[in-house]
């Protein structure tokens, strides 16, 4: 009854390596202008994306690998707790391969997932059967990823990753910029992300680092990771400087971690494969260690919620119109529903602006830095923050009765079909059986 809907983790599906049609492009633009054409309201050709939100990509790289930070729980040792907020960090610089890009989310738009460790292969099932009263569901270890666009100008997606059992949670708002050039597309990414434990923060200057795309019209497409980011601890002097580059076409890692001024370890290897450790006393290097290799570390499970209770806003619900028909490659009806959902958008954010409702969204709640008189919204939100309201939450009575509603709706669903099936068998029966009749 839950399966995994979202196409982010899809890497072998057709759609993935068809190639950019340029007439396609340019129709797709040249179709939204008229005379006076506002161009922020030109939407991107779908042709340009892949069947899922920038919502859904966070939510992935978020929880693919967020079990590596259980060690911190273990670790009596600052030092070793900070090492492992670096090492679970480098496991979100994995390698990819983003053709095209995700949908802008929309304002108001949600994504709700989660990861239950303990059943990783989803089982809340009985010989195929949903059984809603099943123990299985009591025994579950689950962290939860709650996501939702809180602004469109800047775009703005907040979040918060989770797992209550072992009082672990990550915290985010962040920006994602694209910038096309003649053969290659930038993304830039912004936002703090913090990690919280019970016993100190840690601070990414980045959710991830900053994308290059290269190739995108023409050539092989293939992507490098690239810039600086810097995690810093609340609690201790422990600071870790990351730096990607692209070298003789490897994406090269390198990076310092410090204990106050003084460099204690020096890390080196490759974005998305092994990177390497070693002590450094401010003359000689140590040995090399291996510190994290991405290529034994097996991805969580991603469990979605079912199609049934999904709400107007979810990813997954939003933009199923629009994924459904890239899949088919009917790139102007995606477009046109493309389009559709942007125009709600615009209408959405003009009565949240109008009625001043813009700092508060479902789950999460805007904190100004401070009003500066002539400064708009969008300034004003470019300097803030948001914070989760702690008003929702993926736990075990959620899915128990998320999971009784949609197998109650399917229930429902499968008995209208079949009393109709019936009805019309019966129809066709007393009409032949009048037929007969007549005949005789």
């Amino acid at each position: 009854i839950i399966t995994i809907m979202s196409l982010v983790g899809v890497y072998d599906a057709e759609w993935r390596k068809r190639k950019i049609n340029l007439f396609s492009v340019i129709r797709s633009f040249v179709s939204q202008l008229s005379p006076g054409q506002e161009l922020t309201k030109v939407s991107l050709p779908s042709e340009l994306c892949h069947p899922f939100s920038m919502l859904e990509l966070v939510a992935y790289r978020e929880l693919q690998l967020f079990h590596l930070l259980f060690d911190i729980t273990e670790h009596s040792d600052p030092h070793a707790r900070f090492l492992s907020v670096v090492r679970w960090y480098l496991g979100l610089v994995r390698e990819e391969t983003m053709e095209k890009k995700p949908f802008n989310p929309v304002i108001g738009e949600t994504h709700i997932c989660w990861v239950d460790h303990i059943n990783p292969e989803n089982v809340y099932s009985i010989d195929g059967e949903f059984d809603p009263d099943s123990p299985i569901v009591d025994n579950c270890d689950i962290s939860e990823f709650i996501g939702e666009q809180v602004s469109h100008h800047p775009p703005v997606s907040a979040f918060i990753v989770r797992n209550k059992n072992r009082g672990l949670s990550i915290t985010g708002a962040i920006t994602f910029k694209v910038g096309f050039g003649s053969n290659c597309a930038s993304v830039t990414t912004g936002g703090e992300v913090t990690i919280h434990t019970g016993k100190e923060s840690y601070t990414m200057t980045k959710c991830v680092p900053d994308m290059m795309v290269n190739n995108v019209i023409w050539g092989e497409k293939y992507l490098m990771w690239h810039g600086a980011v810097t995690i810093t601890c609340s609690d201790n002097d422990y600071v870790a400087n990351i730096h990607l580059s692209e070298i003789e076409n490897r994406n090269v890692l390198e990076g310092e971690i410090y204990s106050g001024d003084n460099i204690i370890h020096k890390l080196t290897g490759c974005a998305g494969a092994q990177t390497f450790i070693s002590d450094y006393d401010g003359v000689k290097e140590g040995d090399k260690n291996l510190f994290i290799d991405l290529s034994s570390h097996k991805g969580n499970n991603i469990i979605y919620l079912p199609p049934e209770v999904q709400t107007q806003f979810n990813s997954l619900k939003l933009w199923a119109p629009v994924k459904d028909a890239i899949i088919k490659n009917d790139l102007v009806v995606a477009d046109e529903e493309k389009k559709k959902i942007e125009a709600d958008q615009r209408i959405r954010t003009r009565h949240r602006l109008e009625t001043g409702t813009w700092k508060e969204s479902q789950y999460f709640l805007f904190h100004s830095k401070g009003h500066v008189e002539g400064e708009n919204e969008e300034d004003e939100l470019g300097k803030g923050s948001w914070e989760f309201k702690d008003n929702f939450s993926v736990d075990i009575e959620y899915i128990r009765t998320m999971l009784k509603e949609s197998w109650n709706i399917r229930r429902l669903q499968t008995n209208t079909v079949t009393t109709s099936t019936t009805t019309e068998e019966i129809t066709e029966v007393e009409e032949e059986e009048t037929q007969t009749c007549t005949i005789q």
